[in-house]
């Protein structure tokens, strides 16, 4: 098993109710274009940090899901509306091996 995550930087407080709202928007998208249970979750203290992660069973399926986003155009134009929000060079990919 495999947990993608992505997060972003959030650039003040502030903006933190766009970006969560924008942030469900797009989990909500993703889930229901492909199946899936990705999450949305915000680090409590300290930051204002935005995650979004899912567990999958491949690395295969990691990539699968990244060539159909590359060709959906409404979850680009949903970035494309968030891209303000951030933080330059704030956004983080990672891939965890879970260990049962």
């Amino acid at each position: 098993m495999y947990r993608f995550t992505r997060s972003a930087l959030v650039k003040n407080a502030a903006g933190m109710p766009a970006a969560i709202q924008l942030a469900n928007r797009i989990c909500a998208h993703v889930n229901e274009l492909n199946g899936m249970k990705m999450k949305v979750g915000v680090e409590m203290f300290g930051s204002t940090r935005i995650h979004w992660s899912y567990e999958v069973s491949s690395l295969e399926e990691v990539a699968q899901l990244n060539a159909k986003l590359m060709q959906d155009h409404l979850y680009w134009e949903m970035l494309e509306q968030t891209k303000a929000l951030w933080a330059d060079g704030s956004m983080r990919d990672t891939i965890t091996k879970m260990i049962d």
